[in-house]
């Protein structure tokens, strides 16, 4: 088994619209050695405004990332380049609560460079959350981790566990110190609980979640909302006939047959209020789903005779209707999200045809030049989009007269926009920098002042552009 521990380090929050600015990476074997290591970094793109409050956590100078040589096109190339040699025969990626931010991160790096965006979770690949593992060991098997705690409460800050815990973070919020951690404390958790260790990697994977469901049998369902984790004693309902990587599962403090007994409008009631007998379980991110043996003492609905779990877990098995029924008003409760105007928020629109496989091969393969010829060949107007930002970012002089300008136009807007938007605009982050630097101590004052050097020069450049006349040259 190979493993592929990994960080990022952002320009802001927001998957959608930040970008990462430096990625790392160490390949390990399955005994967790350390094999391979990665670690880049890139210049910001020159239509992102960094927010200072992201710049002043990871603490690097704002000015460094504007001369950094790599741009982000060319690293995303090289971090998909060894990402792919590193997977040969599957490999499971895993980070320190990646899956609701560095997986988000990635993947949109990969898209919005014209890339395969489902490097983790395809061709073998699987993909895990430290966070959600050091979890589970803190929850499952006591003792196995030590643990920081404010007000009683377990903290699972990556500095902190690894304070904790003996292991060495010098540099915080540096992605290959941060990887380095998360590996150490993967390493605590196979050493000190590994039947928990071999229970959680695999389901890392999506085909072994799916075959843990296919048993009726009761499992122990973990889920942490705002801190919090809740235990469950769930029993398998059926797949999502909506969404391909989810599973509903019933919660069996509930006594199934006395819900089939009632009526589809007083179920789908019942399915609306704060104690839902129902769960959905996303097969492709490594759900915390055991067997029941690692069930902690505090369950939701109190702890049950395993003998009543295993009986309603029997009765849910043969109520095949109920269990149909389920799934179609719990499907019927999912919303639907709208349609977005913005590229980067449709990611999941549709899978690229063929022919535009073609295309987008082509355009990783070219040079800037046939790039930019390429970009009217993109049958997907994402794409299209897409690729002129490419060119636009990295080598403009490729641009005929019209789609620089249109580049330009664009750039400039996106900056400083006339409408709200959702993305950090330049007066936004500039009024940021101000706020930060009434609040911050001394000790962060140059960070802010290197940030606030970076906006005013990003600022200056736009202004400096929007005076040229409206024609832009061919260069």
């Amino acid at each position: 088994m190979t493993y592929v521990f990994y960080d990022t380090e952002t320009t802001g929050t927001d998957p959608d619209f930040d970008q990462i600015l430096q990625f790392a990476a160490i390949r390990t074997d399955d005994e967790l050695n350390v094999v391979d290591t990665l670690n880049v970094n890139c210049r910001l793109l020159p239509y992102v405004a960094p927010s200072p409050g992201a710049l002043l956590v990871h603490g690097i100078p704002a000015t460094e990332i504007m001369a950094r040589p790599l741009s982000h096109y060319a690293m995303m190339r090289q971090i998909e380049r060894r990402l792919s040699e590193w997977s040969v025969g599957g490999a499971v990626f895993v980070g320190w609560n990646s899956m609701p931010f560095d997986e988000k991160f990635l993947r949109q790096a990969f898209y919005k460079t014209l890339q395969p965006i489902y490097k983790t979770v395809t061709q073998g690949n699987g993909r895990a959350d430290g966070m959600a593992l050091a979890r589970a060991a803190a929850e499952s098997m006591p003792g196995s981790l030590s643990l920081p705690a404010v007000d009683g409460k377990a903290v699972f800050k990556l500095g902190a566990i690894a304070e904790a815990n003996g292991i060495v973070l010098d540099h915080a919020h540096d992605a290959l110190a941060d990887t380095e951690a998360t590996l150490a404390i993967a390493r605590l958790v196979k050493e000190k609980a590994p039947s928990l260790w071999t229970e959680m990697l695999a389901n890392a994977r999506k085909i072994e979640v799916e075959r843990r469901l296919s048993d009726a049998a009761p499992m122990l369902l973990s889920e942490t909302y705002f801190g919090t984790t809740y235990h469950r004693i769930v029993a398998p309902v059926g797949p999502s006939r909506k969404s391909p990587n989810s599973w509903i599962v019933f919660d069996l403090q509930f006594d199934p047959r006395e819900l089939a007994a009632i009526a589809s409008e007083a179920l789908e009631i019942t399915l609306r209020g704060a104690l839902k007998p129902t769960r959905t379980v996303r097969t492709n991110a490594q759900p915390t789903l055991l067997p029941v043996d690692y069930a902690p003492a505090k369950i939701r609905g109190g702890r049950l005779p395993l003998e009543v779990y295993r009986d309603r877990a029997t009765a849910l098995a043969e109520l095949g209707g109920f269990r149909s029924r389920l799934v179609d008003l719990v499907d019927g409760l999912q919303r639907e999200k709208p349609g977005s105007a913005f590229v980067e928020q449709r990611i999941y629109e549709r899978f690229p045809s063929t022919k535009e496989q073609r295309t987008l091969t082509a355009f990783r393969r070219a040079d800037w030049v046939e790039r930019a010829a390429l970009i009217d060949k993109f049958d997907d107007d994402r794409h299209r989009e897409i690729a002129l930002r490419l060119v636009g970012a990295d080598s403009p002089q490729s641009l005929d007269a019209g789609k620089r300008r249109q580049w330009e136009l664009w750039r400039r807007d996106r900056l400083n926009p006339s409408v709200e938007v959702p993305w950090l605009t330049l007066p936004k982050a500039i009024a940021e920098a101000k706020e930060l630097r009434a609040k911050e101590p001394a000790s962060k004052q140059p960070l802010i002042d290197a940030a606030s050097a970076v906006l005013a020069e990003i600022a200056e450049g736009r202004e400096a552009a929007e005076a040229q006349e409206t024609g832009i040259p061919r260069t």
